[in-house]
């Protein structure tokens, strides 16, 4: 069992400020529901960076067991830039990467 989870999240493609604020939203909404289902032990931030860079830098600095990626989750360039950032992490990590296929919810 994997006891540290990275569920990266993203934000949208604005200005940086507005990015920084869709995803402390997005990291807000993701964590209500972790806690809504039960896990209590979560913590959060919201960093800047190249998205697979931060990510397995993320991972390796704070010890964690395994990361979670969406493969798609958006449409049009989003979608294909999401794609590659998970195909990225993937070959990079030095922790397990589990893939999922992410649904609007």
């Amino acid at each position: 069992m994997y006891d540290s989870v990275l569920l990266p999240t993203d934000g949208s493609e604005r200005a940086i400020a507005a990015l920084e604020h869709a995803g402390e939203e997005a990291v807000d909404t993701v964590v209500k529901r972790a806690r809504e289902a039960g896990q209590s032990e979560i913590e959060s931030a919201v960093v800047r960076g190249l998205p697979a860079e931060e990510i397995t830098e993320y991972a390796e600095r704070n010890d964690l067991d395994i990361i979670v990626l969406a493969t798609a989750g958006r449409t049009g360039s989003a979608r294909e830039m999401i794609g590659s950032v998970t195909e990225t992490v993937v070959r990079r990590a030095q922790v397990p990467v589990l893939t999922v296929t992410a649904r609007d919810q």
